[in-house]
């Protein structure tokens, strides 16, 4: 599996946040880099403000938006990569499951470490979202793993109260925040 920033993208006026992200995830490769750029693309592409129109218009002519695009393309992986996907994801869940255990101790020391590494769980879970809908896109259940995980990140309520985030300001989950409102990590960054 090979994807391009340009021929995922097709001159759609996106996020320039997003474009820096698929530009590292599809730069390589590496299944991984790439399910997670083609999860972000469907996941949180949306037209841009000003742009709606102009795409509506494209959508009637039979073109494919960039979201459209990435569920497609997911949907195709073969076997052998849809087995290699879903041993990297469980290998992520595990690891997010212990970095949840560091985060749970720096919080409850008081450890100003804190807020980053809560970021990064949060930007982590963000990409399993992405990971998981390819997965589920390609015919997987490997998906069902992060039940089990969101409620270990969720059992401990006011462990996301006592922490503060970094102030610098993150486009990746501002844009889970409003786009995908069932997603937890992006309502907690929202605060």
């Amino acid at each position: 599996m090979k994807n391009t920033v340009a021929s995922i993208l097709q001159d759609t006026k996106t996020a320039g946040w997003l474009v820096a992200e698929l530009s590292h995830h599809f730069s390589t490769e590496a299944l991984w880099q790439q399910a997670l750029g083609l999860g972000l693309t469907a996941r949180l592409w949306h037209a841009e403000r000003g742009h709606a129109k102009e795409y509506v218009a494209l959508l009637r002519t039979g073109w494919q938006s960039p979201a459209a695009k990435a569920c497609a393309l997911a949907a195709q992986l073969t076997p052998s990569e849809r087995a290699q996907l879903e041993t990297f994801f469980a290998f992520a869940c595990d690891g997010l499951m212990s970095l949840l255990d560091v985060f749970r101790d720096a919080v409850l020391k008081k450890n100003p470490t804190a807020g980053e590494l809560g970021r990064h769980l949060l930007t982590t879970r963000d990409d399993l979202a992405c990971v998981g809908l390819v997965l589920d896109l390609a015919g997987s259940s490997a998906s069902v793993q992060l039940n089990g995980l969101d409620r270990a990140c969720l059992s401990d309520g006011a462990l996301w109260h006592d922490v503060i985030l970094p102030d610098t300001y993150s486009a990746r989950l501002g844009a889970v925040s409003w786009q995908d409102p069932e997603a937890w990590w992006g309502a907690v960054y929202a605060g």
